[in-house]
């Protein structure tokens, strides 16, 4: 996980508080996700989700709500994610669990800079909520 996306210190200690509250359901969701198709590795911290479990989870959890925000979203990613997004379902084109709670990070500082949801209340904390 790269920690010197976050621009500020108060942003780091936010991500690390927040991050650590939802663990477990994090954690839980990334598991669900990662056991739809058969793994690549054995061992339990190599395990990858695929990218459409990805874009559900982006759905689900309310972060895209069409087509368009998930592009928008994936392109944001470009750190991460290689769009286009040849092979959806290859489990080795996936994120394993860091760079799943990297890619929330990042979605947060891309809806603040959109000005998405949450940004008015509290900055990055508060769209990290």
């Amino acid at each position: 996980m790269n920690l010197a996306l976050h621009r500020t210190d108060e942003d780091f200690n936010s991500s690390l508080s927040i991050l650590s509250i939802f663990h477990l359901d994090l954690a839980d969701h990334f598991s669900f996700y990662a056991s739809l198709h058969p793994q690549v590795f054995r061992k339990k911290q190599n395990e990858l989700m695929d990218m459409q479990g990805f874009v559900h989870f982006l759905k689900v959890m309310k972060l895209a709500y069409s087509r368009d925000d998930a592009r928008r979203i994936l392109e944001a990613l470009h750190e991460l994610i290689k769009v286009p997004i040849q092979d959806s379902l290859n489990v080795k084109n996936g994120l394993n669990y860091s760079m799943f709670l990297e890619t929330i990070i990042r979605i947060a500082y891309h809806k603040l800079d959109e000005g998405g949801p949450g940004s008015d209340e509290g900055g990055f904390k508060g769209v990290l909520e």
